[in-house]
């Protein structure tokens, strides 16, 4: 990551694209960071004014489909969570880029999200959950 931010010295303050930078370093994948518990639900995320569909979340962060970021960049988000009246803004860190299917996701880590938020996404995934038919 030291290698790409030399060239952010000389770049505007809007998060860089993907393909402006080079790949100085290839992804080892070593390590899950995703330990905490996701939810596979409706929700719409807002990434540096553009809305896009959100793929999972938890309250540590989101994976969406949008313009990709390169990692490393940090976003301003809005979560917008079906059924709930307020969004969620928050400053995020692109953490991952990954396919799915023919585009390529987001993951996005939450710098700036307060305890209340986080309780907020926690109580709408456990609403989700014990709405969902259990598999047996």
């Amino acid at each position: 990551m030291s290698s790409a931010l030399r060239y952010l010295a000389d770049s505007s303050p809007s998060p860089t694209p993907v393909l402006e930078l080079p790949i100085t370093a290839p992804y080892t994948g070593a390590g899950n960071r995703r330990f905490v518990p996701r939810a596979q639900a409706g929700f719409t995320v807002e990434v540096d004014g553009e809305v896009s569909n959100g793929i999972d979340i938890s309250f540590g962060g989101c994976m969406c489909v949008a313009t990709p970021v390169w990692p490393g960049n940090e976003v301003d988000v809005v979560v917008t969570l079906d059924g709930e009246v307020d969004s969620i803004a928050a400053r995020a860190t692109v953490v991952e880029l990954v396919s799915q299917g023919p585009a390529i996701a987001m993951r996005l880590r939450f710098d700036s999200l307060s305890n209340a938020r986080r309780k907020q996404i926690a109580l709408w995934m456990a609403r989700r959950a014990s709405s969902s038919p259990t598999k047996m």
